[in-house]
């Protein structure tokens, strides 16, 4: 692990000096003094190590609806095959109600019965194939998952091994269930005689998990590995289970002021916002508002032509009408587009930049590179190059010599990167906004 010598670099420090390092090559990284060289490569190397964790969730996550889905498709096929099952049953079963209905029940009238059901083969064949019917009720795929998760098993409880899982908040029972996993995925056994809180899982999947062996309870071990782990997906999704060391699943509680530093500021903080300060008022401030705003909206429902409500009483919102341009508009549009002069891309980005200087959040990576020289035509042209998917070498070439395509391959490099161009944007969308 790199982070314990990255303990004093801050984190938009080490995301910096890891940008830096992956621009570089060979030549110009063994021309860097060797501290700092050594310095951007952990950062580099930490980097990695938590994209590698986020992208081992997205995994997970993505796998474990791939399962879910293909037991859902399984399901649907499952119906359709016993449909002839089913009809199947129900005329046996009628035959028996005819028997009953037209018979007093009687030695004779239990040997009809069985005549009944002979063909049909017997009363247990038939109570197993009500029972495989039963088992798919109610839109219930829980059953038919662990045949699509059977062969990712090995690769989930190596990722349970390679990361470490910790709860956000006070409900711990899905980490609990997944160190008991851990400590039990060695057996190989139908049933798990030990217990285990299951209060995060839904009756239907308890009823599944769980199955009466006299007076006990038992675990069915695998229908138990699809439960906890399909509650890990969801978990993590959103936010109630964190990944050490990951940037998108990490806990986000990190990310916040400590209690004692916003205590002295709420006061402060509800007067501008015009908010209660207090827990009880806050919440009659919040009730009062809401119901405000509910009295506001079913007063003006009747007049609003945008949005109604269906018969299942499902809110439905309406394609505005299309408005023709008047007259005074297309004469405007058409005057407009023949006085506008016919304008070249670049000659358009060197007025835009005149106008909002977007070009000065380029730069280099590192203090410690040189500055360019006319960096602003540097910079336009780089714009221009790789926005319009160019590429520096097909830009360079109707440049006519005033750059190379290596000089434009060195500048997106060293002195542009995704978060540079994101500040440039906002320039830009604000000034056409005012």
């Amino acid at each position: 692990m790199s982070k314990p010598f990255l303990d004093q670099i801050t984190a938009t420090k080490i995301q910096h000096f890891a940008a830096e390092a992956r621009v570089l090559t060979a030549s110009e990284m063994k021309a860097i003094t060797l501290p700092k060289r050594i310095t951007i490569l952990l950062c580099l190397i930490y980097s990695a190590q938590v994209q590698t964790r986020d992208n081992l969730i997205e995994m997970f996550l993505k796998r474990m609806r791939s399962i879910h889905h293909k037991a859902k498709e399984e399901l649907d096929k499952l119906r359709e095959k016993q449909q002839s099952a089913i009809e199947r049953l129900l005329g046996v079963f009628t035959n028996v109600l005819e028997i009953f209905v037209d018979e007093p029940v009687n030695t004779e009238i239990l040997g009809q019965v069985n005549q009944v059901l002979a063909p049909g083969g017997g009363a247990q064949q038939l109570l197993n194939e009500c029972e495989a019917v039963n088992a798919y009720k109610g839109n219930n795929y829980l059953p038919l998952i662990w045949r699509f998760y059977k062969s990712h098993r090995p690769c989930f409880f190596r990722l349970l091994s390679a990361l470490k899982f910790s709860s956000t908040s006070s409900e711990k029972s899905v980490v609990d269930a997944l160190k008991f996993l851990v400590e039990n995925s060695h057996r190989r056994g139908e049933f798990i005689k030990e217990s285990i809180n299951l209060d995060f899982a839904s009756p239907q999947w308890q009823k599944l998990v769980l199955t009466q062996n006299g007076e006990h309870s038992q675990i069915i071990r695998r229908h138990l590995e699809v439960c906890v782990f399909s509650y890990l997906a969801a978990e993590l999704r959103s936010g109630d289970i964190c990944v050490h060391g990951s940037e998108d699943y990490a806990d986000h509680r990190e990310q916040l002021l400590p209690w004692s530093e916003c205590l002295p500021l709420i006061d402060q903080y509800c007067q501008n916002l015009g908010l209660a300060s207090t827990a009880d008022s806050f919440v009659q401030q919040l009730k009062s508002m809401l119901a405000d705003t509910a009295l506001q909206v079913d007063e003006a429902y009747p007049d609003n032509r945008q949005v109604v409500i269906n018969d299942q009483g499902e809110p439905v919102l309406k394609k505005p009408p299309r408005h023709e341009l008047s007259l005074q508009a297309k004469a405007l549009i058409e005057a407009v587009e023949e006085r506008f002069p016919e304008r070249n891309l670049i000659d358009i980005l060197k007025n835009v930049d005149y106008w909002t200087n977007f070009t000065r959040h380029f730069g280099p990576m590192s203090g410690s590179d040189p500055k360019l020289e006319h960096a602003i035509e540097r910079y336009l042209l780089t714009t221009f190059a790789y926005g319009c998917n160019l590429g520096p070498t097909q830009a360079a070439r109707h440049m006519r010599g005033v750059v190379t395509a290596r000089e434009l391959s060195f500048v997106n490099r060293r002195h542009v990167n995704a978060d540079k161009l994101n500040a440039a944007l906002t320039d830009i969308i604000i000034a056409t906004m005012f």
